[in-house]
C-alpha cells in the first residue's frame, strides 16, 4: 500500500465510477461496476513523485473543473445545481496546507495557500470556535497547529505556527478535534496507539495500544461521546470506542470486505459514518453502530481522504492526484481539483459541523485534576491522568509517575512508566549517545547514571533528560556496570578493560579503586547499601563466577562459580537477602541467598540471551537480546510474564525503581559518617578511606594530602605507605597496577606523576600512572635479568641494569631510542642511581663485591666501592652527593659513603636482620628488612634517633619516598633535549652532555642527529629477534621489540622495514615492522618450514614440509600460487636472488640436493647432489655465492654451482641458520652458538 502522498503526474486518465443509489441492493450493484486500472498505481507514482512542481501562487483559478461527460456513467444535472452551495475546504498536500472556496457559479475554486514549509503533511482538522486548522507532519514526527480567520481563511502572516505534541510520535497519520472539551486525538501508524491530549499539548494520554495494526483515519462524535478510526493492518477493520479509550466499550463496526480503510468522515445530524477504501476503490456508509452498511460509489482510483458536508461527500485519489466530490442527493460527481501538488487529506470547514452542546467537562474541567474526557459512561466523562501517570482517587491523579524503568538502546536511552498498562517509551533528550550499556538511578537528587564506552564516560542527567554533564571522563575503559549508594552518596562500577571495581563520590570527587586483583572481565554490579555488601559478576569463560564483598572492597568471597555460562545482570531482594542472575550463555534467571546458598532456577523459558536484570517488588525485569524485548515475571515463581516492550532493539541495561523512594539506613547517610571523602558502609561497621593522592589521618576520618610517602615494590605487588600517619597501618595502599607480576626494582618521574619498574618474571620495563592507570610495557623485548632501575628526571631518559645480560641501557621514557651503554667491563649490574645533575651513575656489582661509577653516557668506567659487603638498595644524596645503601654480609649493616667512595661511615651497624632496600627523605635514611618485614628510619648523618615506621612488610625489594622536591636541578640537556634528535646524555665535565644515538645508529656530522645502519644480520632467538652489526664500536648485537612464538625463520624486507617470520607452534607466517608494530598474519595453512622473501617483485616464498611445496604469497597475505619444483621431493630451506630473479632451495629427500630455477620454477637446476644432510641455506647477492651448512661442515658455491670449496669442517655440530654479510659467513650452532668466519675460510671467531 501506498504510504506517501501522491504527487500529480502530467496526465490523468478519465475517472470510471458508479454511483450507487442508496436504495439499491449492494451485491447486485457491485456487478454492474467496469473494473478499473487500479494496479496502475506503483511506477506511475513513483515517477510521478520524481515530477514534484514546486511553487504555486498564493491563489490562482482551476481549469477544466467539470469531467467530459463521457466519462461519466449516469446523466449530470446542469453545473449551477452543484456549485449553486458554497463550501470551503482545507486540504493537505506535502509540504503545505491549501484552502479551496468552492462559491462561484462558473470556473473553478480559487485556491489559497495558507501554511507553507511542512516536512511531509498527513492529517488535518479544525476548531471553528477557536479558528485553528491543526495538522500532522509524519516528516517532523509532530503535530501543530495555526491560527486563522474563520471568515476567510486568509493566509497567516503574523500567527506563527504552534507546535502541539513534540514527543512520542512516529507517525501521525489520523486527527480529529475534540471541540466540546478542547481535546484532540491522534493515530500513530508505526506506534500502533490511539492518543489524546489537551489542545495546548500539556497532558497527553495513550487510549489503545494494543489490538492495533497501522490505525490510520480517526473521527469523534462528542454528542455520543463516541471514537471512531480505521485500521489497514494485517487485520483491517473500522472500530469505536468510549472518546475516554474505555476498553469495555470498544467494539468492532467492520471487519468483511474492507482491505485499505483511509478516510472517515461523519454525519453527525444524520449520524452515519462514510469511509474510504483504497484497495476496493469504493466509499461505504454505515450507521453508528456499524449496521446498515452500503456502498455508495465504487470503481474509484484509490480514495483516500475523505470529509462531509451539506449533503456532499468530497474525498482525495492518491493515484489521480485529485480532489473530488459527491453530491448525495443528485448522485452528481465532480473532480473538483487536477493539481500539481497532490491533494492528501481533506476537511470541509464551516460551523454546522462543529455543533456544540454543554456538557460536564465544560464545568471545573469535571473536577478533574487532569483530563476530562467524554465517555459513554452513566455521568458522561471519566477523569484521566497523562501517560504514565496513576489516578489516585475519582478525579485526581498523582504528582507525576511513580514506578519507572530506565532502558539503555546503546545509542538511546529511553523511560517507561509502569504506572500506567500502555508502557510507553519516552526517548530522553540527552543528546548524543554513542555506545551506552550500564544504568542506574539515585531517588535522592533524581538523577540517572550511564555509562558510554565509546566516548570513555559515565554520564549523569535529571531523571528528564535535561542537565547531562560528563561525570568520570578519565581512565575509563569499558565500565559494563554501574550501581548507586543512595545512602552515602557514592557510585560504583565495573570495567572489563582495566579490570577493576572502583567508586567516587556523587559530587565526582574522591575517586578509589576498590579491586582490581583476579578480576577478568567484571559486568554487572549491585549495592545493598544498607546491608554494607556490592555483588558483581565477572563473564571470564573460563572462570564466570559471581562475587559478594563489603563496600569497601574488603571480606571478598566466591557466591557462585559452577554452571555459569556469561553471567550478566544483577538484581538485589535486599528484604529478602537474596541476590539474582540472568545467564546470556545458559540462557537461565536465577537466584541465591546473598550467602551463596539456596540457588535455584526461577525462569529458563523462552529466554535467548539476557543481558540486563532489575527488580522491583515482587517482579524481575529483563532484556533480551535476540528477542529485542524486556520482559516481566514475578520474582518467585517466574509466573505472571508479561512482555513489557517489544521489538526493541539493542537493549542494554535497565533500572526498574519507584522514584523518589529512598529505602533503608546506614551510618554513612548522615553527614557521611563524619569522614571527609568515602564514607564506605560493611555489614558490622563502616571506615572512611581517601582517593589515591591522600592519606588517612590518624582520626581516621580526615583525608589529607601528604608532603611526602614511601612507595614500594613487593613480588606482584606496588603500593604506598604512609610516613606520617602509619598508626595501625590503616594507609596501607596497593597501587591497582593490573598485571604486575615480580616488580623488583623501582623509580618515578615525579613532573609525570609516574612510576617505572621493572619485572623480572616478565623481562619487561613498566610504566604507570601513581594512581594505577594507563599502565604500558616500554621495554619487552631483549631483557634477560632486569634489576635496577633510574629516571633521568632532566633529560627524560629511563636507565636500567641487566644483571644477567650484563649490561646497562639507557633509552628515552617512552622505550623508544634504546641504547647499551655498557656491556664490556661490566659484572651483573644491580642496583642504579643516577646523578643527573652532575652526569653519573652508579650500582652495585655482586661478583665483584663493589660499587661502581661512569658518566651517564657509559664512559669513564671506575670503581669507587670495592669490598662493599655485597651491597643492595643503593640510594643518592643528590644535595650532599653522598652514596647509602645496605650490605647483605653479616653483620648486616647500613653503611654511607662520598660519590667518589670516600668517607666511607657506619650509620647502623646492630640489631639488624637482613636489611634490603633503602631511600631518602630530608634528613633520615629508610629502610625495609627482608625478613622481618620492618619498615625504619635513622638519621643519615649521625645514626642516631632510629624509629619504626612500619611493620609487617617482608620481601620489600625496592623502597622509594616520593616528594615533590625528589628531582630539582638543571643541566644541559633538559632544554630541548640539549639539541639532540635522539638521546641526550649528561656527562661530567665543562660541556655537561653529548648527543647519542640508539645503539647501531651513527651520530652524524652534525652532532646531533643519527644515521641508520645500512648492513646488518636480523636474527631470532626462541621467542624474539635481534640485530647484528660486526665491526662497530656499539654492542654489536641488540634485541628488536618483536616478539614470536617458537620461531623458526626470519627474513627482512629492507624497503619497508618489515620482518617476516615463521611460528612454529602455530604453524604460520607473520610479519611486523621492525619497531614492533602493524603485526598482520600472512598465512596459516599446511606447516611453513623456510621462507625468502623477493624485495623487487614484493612477493613471499615459502616451503610447506607438509605438502613439499613452495608456495608464493603476497606481502598482503593473498595467495599467489605454487611453484613447479619438477623432481624436487622436500623443499626445504630457500633463497631468492632478486637482481638476477633466481630462485635456490634445497631438496632434503633423496637427491639431497641444491637446486636453482627461474622464479616462476622454470629452467631448474641442480647445483649440488649427493650432500649430508642439509640443514641451512644463505645468498650473498653482492658476490652471487651461495653457503650451505651439511654433515657437520660449512660450503661454498657460487649461483651456477662452481667453484666449490669448504670454510668451515672441524668443531662445528649442526648448524641451524647460516647468513653472509660484509665478507663474512655467519653461522648459529646448536652448541656453540653464533661464530663467523670469513668468505675464503680465515680468522674464525665467535
Amino acid at each position: 500500500m501506498a504510504l506517501e502522498p501522491y504527487t500529480k503526474s502530467a496526465e490523468i486518465e478519465p475517472q470510471l465510477c458508479q454511483v450507487i443509489d442508496n436504495n439499491e441492493d449492494v451485491t447486485t450493484k457491485a456487478t454492474k461496476c467496469t473494473k478499473s486500472n487500479s494496479g496502475v498505481g506503483w511506477r506511475q507514482m513513483l515517477i510521478g513523485f520524481l515530477l514534484i512542481c514546486f511553487g504555486i501562487s498564493n491563489s490562482w483559478q482551476y481549469k477544466n473543473v467539470h469531467m467530459p461527460s463521457s466519462s461519466s456513467l449516469i446523466a449530470s444535472p446542469p453545473a449551477s445545481a452543484f456549485v449553486n452551495t458554497p463550501a470551503t475546504l482545507l486540504f493537505t498536500t506535502r509540504h503545505d496546507i491549501q484552502v479551496a472556496n468552492i462559491t462561484r457559479p462558473t470556473g473553478g475554486p480559487q485556491i489559497d495557500v495558507i501554511v507553507r514549509d511542512l516536512a511531509e503533511a498527513m492529517a488535518i482538522d479544525f476548531y471553528y470556535a477557536k479558528n485553528l486548522v491543526c495538522w500532522t507532519d509524519s516528516g517532523r514526527e509532530i503535530i501543530e497547529c495555526a491560527q486563522t480567520n474563520s471568515s476567510a481563511l486568509q493566509p497567516l502572516l503574523r500567527a506563527p505556527k504552534q507546535t502541539v505534541i513534540s514527543t512520542g510520535l512516529d507517525k501521525p497519520e489520523g486527527l480529529a478535534m475534540d471541540w466540546y472539551t478542547d481535546k484532540i486525538y491522534w493515530t500513530d501508524g508505526e506506534k500502533n496507539r490511539i492518543e489524546v491530549a489537551t489542545l495546548d499539548g500539556r497532558y497527553q494520554k495513550v487510549l489503545f495500544w494494543t489490538d492495533l495494526d497501522q490505525p490510520r483515519a480517526v473521527a469523534v462524535v462528542p454528542a455520543r461521546k463516541l471514537l471512531i478510526w480505521t485500521d489497514w493492518g494485517e487485520y483491517p477493520k473500522i472500530e469505536r470506542a468510549s472518546m475516554d479509550g474505555d476498553p469495555l466499550s470498544r467494539m468492532t463496526l467492520v471487519k468483511e470486505h474492507v482491505f485499505w480503510p483511509n478516510g472517515l468522515a461523519v454525519d453527525l445530524k444524520n449520524e452515519l459514518i462514510y469511509w474510504t477504501d483504497g484497495k476496493h476503490h469504493f466509499i461505504d456508509v454505515m450507521r453508528l453502530d456499524g449496521s446498515s452498511r452500503r456502498t455508495i460509489v465504487n470503481n474509484l482510483k484509490y480514495p483516500f481522504s475523505l470529509t462531509f458536508y451539506d449533503d456532499r461527500l468530497y474525498w482525495t485519489d492518491w493515484q489521480r492526484g485529485s480532489l473530488n466530490a459527491l453530491d448525495l442527493q443528485t448522485r452528481e460527481l465532480k473532480e473538483l481539483i487536477d493539481t500539481p501538488k497532490a491533494p492528501n487529506s481533506v476537511r470541509a470547514w464551516d460551523p454546522s459541523l462543529q455543533p456544540y452542546e454543554d456538557n460536564p467537562c465544560a464545568h471545573n474541567n469535571g473536577n478533574c485534576s487532569h483530563l476530562c474526557l467524554l465517555a459513554t459512561n452513566s455521568q458522561g466523562f471519566s477523569c484521566a491522568c497523562p501517560t504514565g501517570v496513576k489516578l489516585i482517587s475519582a478525579n485526581t491523579c498523582a504528582n507525576g509517575s511513580q514506578e519507572m524503568m530506565f532502558i539503555v538502546q546503546r545509542t538511546q536511552i529511553s523511560k517507561i512508566s509502569l504506572d500506567s498498562p500502555d508502557y510507553t517509551i519516552f526517548p530522553l533528550p540527552l543528546g548524543k549517545v554513542k555506545y551506552a550499556i550500564a544504568i542506574d538511578y539515585d531517588p535522592v537528587e533524581e538523577h540517572i547514571y550511564w555509562s558510554d564506552v565509546e566516548t570513555y564516560t559515565i554520564k549523569r542527567a535529571h531523571a528528564d533528560g535535561t542537565g547531562v554533564t560528563d561525570f568520570v571522563t578519565s581512565e575509563v575503559r569499558h565500565p559494563d556496570g554501574l550501581a548507586l549508594d543512595w545512602l552515602a552518596r557514592n557510585l560504583y562500577w565495573t570495567d572489563t578493560v582495566t579490570d577493576r571495581i572502583e567508586v567516587c563520590r556523587l559530587d565526582g570527587t574522591a575517586r578509589k579503586v576498590l579491586i582490581y586483583e583476579h578480576l577478568e572481565e567484571p559486568r554487572a554490579i549491585a549495592v545493598a547499601p544498607s546491608l554494607g555488601w556490592m555483588f558483581w559478576s565477572d563473564w571470564n569463560e573460563r572462570k564466570p563466577k559471581v562475587e559478594r564483598a563489603s563496600l569497601d572492597g574488603s571480606e571478598r568471597v566466591v557466591l557462585v562459580s559452577e554452571n555459569l555460562g556469561w553471567p550478566n545482570g544483577i538484581a538485589l531482594d535486599i528484604e529478602a537477602k537474596a541476590i539474582y542472575w540472568c545467564d546470556g550463555k545458559t540462557d537461565k534467571i536465577e537466584v541465591a541467598n546473598m550467602d551463596g546458598s539456596g540457588r535455584r532456577v526461577v525462569i529458563s523459558d523462552n529466554l535467548k540471551h539476557l543481558f540486563g536484570l532489575s527488580i522491583l517488588d515482587d517482579y524481575l525485569y529483563w532484556t533480551d537480546w535476540q528477542r529485542r524485548s524486556i520482559d516481566r515475571a514475578h520474582k518467585i515463581t517466574g509466573n505472571n510474564r508479561i512482555v513489557v516492550v517489544d521489538q526493541y532493539p539493542d537493549l542494554m541495561g535497565l533500572k526498574v525503581t519507584r522514584l523518589r523512594e529512598v529505602r533503608g539506613q546506614n551510618a554513612c547517610a548522615v553527614r557521611n559518617g563524619g569522614c571527609s571523602h568515602l564514607c564506605l558502609n560493611r555489614p558490622r561497621d563502616y571506615v572512611c578511606r581517601c582517593a589515591i593522592d591522600y592519606e588517612l589521618a590518624n582520626d581516621k576520618r580526615t583525608c589529607v594530602v601528604p608532603a611526602a610517602f614511601l612507595l614500594f615494590s613487593r613480588q606482584e605487588h606496588i603500593g604506598r605507605i604512609s610516613i606520617e600517619y602509619n598508626e595501625g597501618n590503616h594507609n596501607d595502599e596497593r597501587i591497582p597496577f593490573k598485571d604486575v607480576r615480580d616488580a623488583h626494582a623501582l623509580d618515578v618521574s615525579v613532573a609525570e606523576r609516574r612510576i617505572y619498574w621493572t619485572d623480572q618474571k616478565s623481562k619487561c620495563i613498566f610504566r604507570a600512572f601513581l594512581n594505577g592507570s594507563y599502565v604500558q610495557r616500554i621495554v619487552d623485548s631483549g631483557l634477560i635479568g632486569p634489576d635496577g632501575i633510574a629516571v633521568d628526571w632532566l633529560a627524560n631518559n629511563i636507565y636500567w641494569s641487566d644483571a644477567e645480560a650484563r649490561r646497562i641501557e639507557v633509552a628515552r621514557l617512552d622505550g623508544s631510542s634504546r641504547r647499551v651503554l655498557l656491556w664490556k667491563g661490566v659484572e651483573e649490574p644491580r642496583s642504579l642511581v643516577l646523578e643527573p645533575r652532575r652526569g653519573y651513575m652508579y650500582w652495585t656489582e655482586s661478583p665483584t663485591d663493589s660499587i661502581r661509577r661512569a658518566a651517564m653516557d657509559g664512559s669513564d668506567l671506575q670503581t669507587i666501592v670495592a669490598g662493599a659487603n655485597h651491597a643492595a638498595g643503593l640510594t643518592f644524596d643528590q644535595e650532599t652527593r653522598r652514596l647509602y645503601w645496605a650490605t647483605q654480609s653479616r653483620p648486616a649493616k647500613i653503611e654511607s659513603a662520598d660519590w667518589d667512595g670516600k668517607k666511607r661511615q657506619i650509620l647502623v651497624g646492630s640489631d639488624m636482620d637482613e636489611p634490603y632496600a633503602v631511600s631518602l627523605y630530608q634528613d633520615y635514611v629508610y629502610w625495609s628488612d627482608w625478613n622481618t618485614g620492618d619498615i625504619e628510619r635513622v638519621h643519615k648523618t649521625t645514626g642516631q634517633n632510629r624509629s619504626l615506621v612500619h611493620s609487617g612488610m617482608t620481601y620489600i625489594t625496592s623502597l622509594l619516598v616520593f616528594n615533590d622536591k625528589r628531582q630539582t636541578g638543571v643541566n644541559p640537556c633538559k632544554v630541548n633535549n640539549g639539541g639532540c634528535s635522539h638521546l641526550c646524555l649528561a656527562q661530567p665535565g665543562r660541556r655537561g652532555m653529548t648527543c647519542a644515538c640508539p645503539t647501531h645508529y651513527q651520530l652524524a656530522k652534525d652532532g646531533v642527529s643519527c644515521i641508520p645502519p645500512r648492513n646488518y644480520i636480523i636474527f631470532s632467538q626462541r621467542n624474539c629477534f635481534g640485530r647484528l652489526l660486526p665491526n662497530t664500536t656499539d654492542c654489536p648485537n641488540i634485541p628488536l621489540p618483536v616478539s614470536g612464538k617458537n620461531i623458526r625463520a626470519v627474513d627482512y624486507d629492507p624497503i619497508t622495514h618489515h620482518i617476516y617470520w615463521i611460528e612454529g607452534r602455530s604453524h604460520s607466517i607473520k610479519r611486523s615492522l621492525a619497531n614492533g608494530t602493524k603485526v598482520s598474519l600472512l598465512a596459516n595453512s599446511g606447516q611453513p618450514f623456510d621462507l625468502a622473501i623477493d624485495i623487487i617483485g614484493r612477493l613471499l616464498f615459502w616451503t610447506c614440509s607438509q605438502s613439499n611445496s613452495i608456495n608464493v604469497t603476497s606481502f598482503l597475505g593473498e595467495s599467489v600460487g605454487v611453484i613447479d619444483t619438477g623432481d624436487s621431493e622436500k623443499p626445504r630451506n630457500i633463497a631468492v636472488h632478486a637482481m638476477k630473479r633466481l630462485l635456490f632451495w634445497t631438496d632434503v629427500g633423496s637427491h639431497q640436493a641444491i637446486i636453482r630455477a627461474r622464479v616462476d620454477g622454470n629452467e631448474r637446476v641442480e647445483l649440488a647432489y649427493k650432500l649430508e644432510g642439509v640443514t641451512a641455506l644463505a645468498l650473498d647477492q653482492q658476490s652471487d655465492m651461495i653457503y650451505y651448512a651439511h654433515g657437520k661442515r660449512i660450503d661454498a658455491i657460487d649461483i651456477n654451482g662452481k667453484n666449490k670449496k669448504t670454510l668451515v669442517s672441524m668443531h662445528i655440530s649442526q648448524v641451524i641458520n647460516i647468513a653472509a654479510l660484509g665478507g663474512f659467513v655467519y653461522w648459529l650452532d646448536d652448541k656453540t652458538g653464533v661464530e663467523r668466519i670469513t668468505v675464503n675460510g680465515e680468522r674464525r671467531s665467535a
